[in-house]
Order: structure tokens, then sequence, then C-alpha cells
């Protein structure tokens, strides 16, 4: 019978270090034959990142610290080496790197040969300085007394101009973007360098951003937008230039009493953000920049000290951050002050309160001046308008919480005149521009127009105005964030906003929009002298009348008595004088009468600077009553003339001259001029119907010899047909569009 030397059938026993196996015996008249062979377990374990590597692992991996990730410019990993023998020494005589990029990888932090004692361990370092972009391999080999040879493949890859740092893994990056990919959630990333990182980021999972500098110029990032269920925590100083976009369950929040996150602006921007929900506000302090543009390119603008226009997009920020930017007086015996231009110092902030109007002391400021009193509490109330003297160029920081959400904004109007009733300085509330005519939408009880002040000199201004779709001295539709203006009531009313009425993209503080609407035709005129410019505009549409009409006219705000000339249209008789003046379908006999406030004796002009939405045959003459010349704007350009300094000048008056052409005036009818023709004709359709039109021209045998398509600009559709490879004969003109056709008969000679 056979039987192992160790008692069983199995001819194998383990011992914690060894393996012993013994070859059957033989019993046969009692002698017997067998043999025992000792074997040592395998003591050597390589570890990367507490990891186990692999005898002769070929698939680097980030886990196990085998693959060094995305480097810029070195990255140092430490692996351990252990002895699992309980009785015997481990020697390691020597760690080879081998391989295409060998040199790039580096052994130190050992000294060899190393010796490790039983259940022991030792560490080395492999350095990764990659000496070019891409991918690198190579191959450690740790020579060793036990299996001779312990090997495991590396890599590591050079990033392009990588500076952002996932701090959990030490990997470098080349963006944002990429980090945030790379991360899991709870990780940090920090921007490492002085610059602007032009990326559009999307944060999808719970981050930190954070940073070294102790400037939030230093970070810039173009566009953060945090989605639907995620958390952006801001934990160092950092700005966002473009965009800060939280949609309707993402949540940034801004911790650290030291850390400054801001909203940049600048010559070419201001930062905004987007709340797609009215309940997910920014948490903790923001700040938010307002560059104050050169405004010279804007009607006589002055580009220097001046007062301008501000709100606040924050909950409760003091009036005194205004300090670091101007120098900030608030002066509160000017409120009170029997003659208030005498004070001393003069303040330089001002809020406006309506319901001051119509009361007067002062010998130097009209009623509307004199209700800008200095504000007495010591925060920026949200939706209110403040002015400030300040200069151009300068860049103005608030900071706080900012506003989101539903914002009401009640007006007053306590009488006083036309002049100055009803006026109330107020702001846009959210770190967003706001479109206007959005916000007239969703309020009650306030006129259309809206209205900005413009400096001209370093205490005075002038208005720029819009209304229903028109603009008078550069005025928009869009206001920007940090931007107060002026609304009017005539009998009180609320100004509501939502996140509906703000604007997803940024616009500059004076920009001129205009829309075409249903107009029969705009005129816009100015009056300059050497160093100013003041304009005033009219326009044709029905429904409009020749009184003050809140949704189609904006009134002349009389600023200040001064120096600077003005311009405007008045009905005769009343108080109202118009900066943009609404009239009814065009009447090719309206006169319309213009005033002028000229303090200072000289030498002026009137030009003409835009006229548009007109049939091409209409003129536009201006009569001086003073002369009795008439003169033509449209062809004869600027007319110049003298004036001595008064107020309500009433000297010239607009003419529309149409007599000649009266046939191209008539409602829905196509009309062809010459006609006969010998070479080319004119046609011209008066219509209120929007939209595009097909043109088609047939011959005497219905062949259709043109057919094209135009969108009507203004009252009317026009077009010009040449016919000069066509035969003599008769032809048809079609006109029409998705709910009529019109046609009529051309005949060439």
């Amino acid at each position: 019978e056979a039987y192992d030397y160790f008692g069983n059938n199995q001819g194998v026993s383990i011992s914690s270090d060894y393996v012993i196996v013994g070859a059957r015996r033989e019993s046969t008249g009692g002698n017997s034959a067998g043999a025992a062979y000792l074997f040592g377990l395998p003591p050597i374990k390589v570890q990367g990142n507490s990891i186990d590597i692999a005898d002769g692992d070929t698939t680097p991996d980030l886990a196990d610290d085998t693959d060094f990730g995305n480097v810029a410019t070195t990255k140092t990993v430490t692996y351990t080496i252990q002895n699992i023998n309980s009785t015997v020494d481990l020697t390691v005589s020597d760690i080879i790197v081998s391989g295409a990029n060998a040199a790039d990888f580096v052994v130190s932090n050992i000294t060899l040969p190393a010796t490790i004692t039983p259940n022991g361990t030792t560490t080395f370092d492999v350095t990764f300085t990659p000496s070019s972009f891409g991918v690198h391999d190579a191959t450690i080999a740790v020579n060793n007394n036990d299996c001779d040879v312990y090997n495991f493949a590396i890599q590591g890859n050079k990033s392009f101009g990588g500076d952002v740092l996932l701090v959990e893994t030490g990997m470098i990056y080349p963006t944002i973007q990429q980090a945030v990919d790379a991360a899991v959630a709870g990780n940090h990333i920090k921007p490492l360098s002085n610059r602007n990182y032009p990326e559009n980021v999307v944060v999808d999972k719970n981050l930190t951003f954070t940073s070294d500098f102790t400037d939030y110029k230093n970070i810039n990032i173009n566009q953060v937008k945090v989605v639907d269920g995620i958390k952006l925590v801001i934990a160092g100083d950092m700005s966002i230039v473009e965009v800060l976009h939280l949609e309707a369950t993402g949540e940034v929040e801004v911790t650290g009493s030291t850390t400054d996150f801001a909203l940049l602006s600048s010559a070419t921007g201001t930062a905004l953000v987007i709340n797609d929900s009215p309940t997910n506000t920014v948490q903790g302090n923001v700040i938010m920049e307002r560059y104050m543009p050169p405004v010279s390119d804007i009607t006589g603008g002055y580009d220097a000290q001046a007062y301008h226009l501000f709100s606040s997009p924050f909950t409760s920020a003091p009036i005194s951050q205004f300090g670091d930017d101007m120098n900030l007086v608030l002066t509160t015996a000017y409120n009170t002050a029997p003659e208030p231009a005498y004070i001393r110092p003069f303040p330089t902030f001002f809020q406006y309160e309506e319901s001051n109007a119509g009361t007067v002391t002062s010998a130097y400021y009209n009623p509307f001046i004199s209700n800008y009193k200095v504000p007495t509490s010591a925060n920026l109330k949200v939706g209110k308008g403040y002015q400030a003297n300040i200069a151009t160029g300068t860049t103005v920081d608030l900071n706080g919480t900012l506003n989101n959400g539903d914002q009401s904004i009640a007006v007053t109007n306590s009488g006083g005149g036309f002049s100055q009733e009803g006026y109330n300085l107020i702001g846009n509330p959210y770190p967003s521009p706001i479109d206007w005519e959005l916000v007239l939408a969703a309020s009650t009880g306030i006129e259309d127009a809206v209205y900005i002040d413009i400096p001209v000199n370093q205490y005075q201004g002038i208005f720029a105005e819009y209304v229903n779709g028109v603009s008078n001295n550069g005025g928009k539709k869009e206001i920007a964030s940090m931007q107060g203006f002026f609304v009017r009531t005539t009998g009180g009313g609320t100004v509501n906003m939502n996140n509906g009425v703000r604007l997803s993209t940024d616009t500059r503080f004076f920009k001129t929009t205009e829309t075409e609407n249903l107009k029969e035709g705009l005129v816009r005129v100015a009056l300059k002298s050497e160093t100013s410019l003041d304009e005033t505009t009219v326009y044709f549409e029905n429904g409009a009348t020749s009184n003050f009409d809140g949704k189609y006219d904006a009134a002349k705000i009389h600023k200040m008595n001064a120096t600077l000339p003005t311009l405007y249209s008045y009905n005769e008789g009343t108080e109202e004088y118009f900066a943009i003046n609404g009239l009814g379908s065009f009447d090719a006999n309206r006169e319309l009468p213009l005033a002028m406030n000229i303090l200072k004796d000289g030498d002026y002009e009137i030009t003409l600077r835009s006229m548009k939405y007109f049939h091409s045959k209409h003129e536009l003459y201006l009569y001086d009553a003073h002369t009795g010349t008439l003169h033509n704007l449209k062809t004869e350009g600027d007319y110049k003339f003298t004036s001595k300094k008064g107020t309500e000048i009433k000297r010239f008056v607009l003419l529309f001259k149409t007599e000649a052409n009266a046939n191209v005036f008539v409602d829905e009818k196509v009309v062809v001029y010459p006609n006969p023709t010998s070479n080319e004709f004119s046609y011209s359709l008066k219509t209120n119907r929007e939209g595009n039109y097909t043109i088609r021209l047939f011959d005497a045998t219905g062949r259709m010899i043109l057919a094209e398509s135009k969108t009507k600009e203004g009252a009317f559709l026009e077009g010009i047909i040449n016919l000069e490879k066509q035969a003599s004969g008769l032809y048809l003109l079609q006109v029409s569009n998705a709910e009529s056709t019109k046609t009529v008969r051309v005949v060439k000679e």
C-alpha cells in the first residue's frame, strides 16, 4: 500500500513560508522508497497607492499609480515593496527602468542593494518628467533574490499647458472642464495661473472651486453653468467674465469670510447671472462690478467726472461701498437748505423723491432738479435708482447677497405739472440686464417710456429716451445691471419684474435699439452746437394722436437750467413737450412745430439724423419762421443759423411735402410710376400688413418673366423693375402675400 511521508494521500504540506511536496513511498518486503521537495513561497509584493501591482502587469492604471496621468511638468509617486515571508530576508539588488521612454522616469529615495526583513517593507520613488507632449511608456524591473525579476508597466502623459489642479489626485489638466470631467463628487479643483480661462464650464457633480490667489481678478472664468441637482462651492478668490448660470435646482455657495467671488465688468461687457428658478439664489457674498463706459459717442455725452444713474443688484448693500470708487459726499443738510446750491461740501450722491414734485426754493434749480435729495438711510434700496458723480472709465464695485425672483416697485404721482410730476427714479434690481418691454407687460399704471440720464458735463445732462420701439438720444429697451432709470406714472402704479424679464446676454449701457413695428415713417432731427447735440424724434403710427399718449410718446425732461441747447416738439397751448412724438397715420398736410432752449448766444445747426420707413418720394422740409426760409433737410443737408439765448424759442416747423405724389399714399393700392415707361418703373404699396411679399411680372401671353420676394419695411413696400430687355407692350405686375393678391397693368413704350 502506498502512503506519503506525511501520513496521507495528498503528498503536499503547506506552512506559512514553505510548500513541501512528497513523492509516494512503496512498502515492499520491508523496504521503502520515496522523496520530499521543499519550496519557499514568493516573499515579494509591490504596491502603489496601497493596491497590489501584479508581477508582469502590462496595463498601467491610475488607481495603483502605475499610470501617472496628465502631468504638466513633473510628478513623483511612491511604491512599496513588501517582504511577506516571516522567516527569510528579501534582498532587492537593483531597480531598473527600461522601455521606449525610460529616460523620463527616474528611481530615487532607495539605497541599493536593499535588505527587507521578514514581514518588512521599504519604498522607492519614481519621478516622471516628460520630455515631450503625449504618452510616455516604460517598465519597472525590481531585481531580487526571490523571483529574480518583478516587473510592471508604467506610463504618463505630458499635458498641453496644464495649469488646473485636481487636488485629490494631484493631476494637472489643461482646462477646468477637463478637471471637472475627471473629478468625482466632493473633489476640489484649483486653477493655478493668473490668467483668463476662456471656457464655458459645465459643472455636473458636487465640486469645490478654490484658489491660492488673494485677488479675484487673478482667475477669470468666462462662463460656468451648474446643472440641476448639483452644488458648486466657491472657496477661493476668482471671477466670472460673462455668465454664471444656475439651472432650476443648481446651487452656488460662496464660503469663507475672506473669499472674493466677483462678476467682472470691463469695456467689453459685464458678467451676469442666469437663475432658472426664483429660489436658487447664489448663496454667500458676491462682488458685482459696473464699468463706466465712455459716452462721448452718444449724442454729445461727456467723458469725465459726471453724474450717472445706478441701482443695486443686492438685497442690502451699504451706500458707503461707493466710497472706494468716488469722492462720496452725503451732506444731508442739502435736503432742507433754503438754497441747496450753496451747501458745502456739495453732495455727490443723490436719490430722487417724486413726492417732492413742484416744491422749489432754489433760484438755480428747476422743479425737476429740486426733487434730488441726499439719502438719509445707510443702505441702497432694492429697485430704487440713485445718482452718483463718478468719472467714465471707473469700475464701480458693490457686494452682498444677489437679488433673484419677483420684485415689485411702487411708483407715485404727487402732482406739480406735466414737466415734473409722476417721474420716479427706479433701478434694475438684478445681476443681469432686463428687457423694458417685458417689464411693461407685467406692470400697471405706468407710461411706456423709459428715460436714462446721459451726462454732458460734470453737473448737467440730457436724457436718452425709448418708447414703442423708438429711441432718442441713444435710448434703448435693454437696461443694464446696476442701471438706474426714470419712469412716469399719471396716477400711481407698480413696476413688476420677475426672472422672465431678465436677459441672458450682456448689453452695453447705452446701446441703441429700434424696432419697425407698423411705423409709416420716422424722422430724427437734432440741434447741434460746437460741443453738444440733442435729438428729437417724430414718427407716424396708426393709433397714436397729436396729444401726449403714454403708449407712444416720451416727454422732454428739462433736467437743468444750463447752457446745453435742447430741441423738442410741442403742442401749442399746453405743457406737453415731446422728446419722442408719436403721431397717427401719415398726413401729408402735417406741420409739426419745434421749440428750442438756447441759453447761450451763438451758431447752431438743425441736422437730419435719420429718416426711415417713409416712401422714397417723401421730402422733409424745415421752415424757419425767423427768416422765412424753407429748407429741404433731405436733399440740402444741415440748416445753419444764429440764435440769441432764450427758452422755448418757437422758430421752426417740420413739413412733409407729398402733394406731387399724393397717389402713392393711398392705402392698399399698388402704384406704378412712370406708367407708361420706356425702360424701368417703380412700384409701391402702402399697407399695414407685415411679412414677406412675392412680386411677379407677366407678359401679355401670361409668361412669368420675373419673380422675387421682398420684406416690407415700414408702411411701404417698394421696388424697381427694369424692362430694358423686354419688348414693348402690356405687362401685368402682381404683388401678393398670404392674405391677398393685387395686380396692376404696366405699359412699356
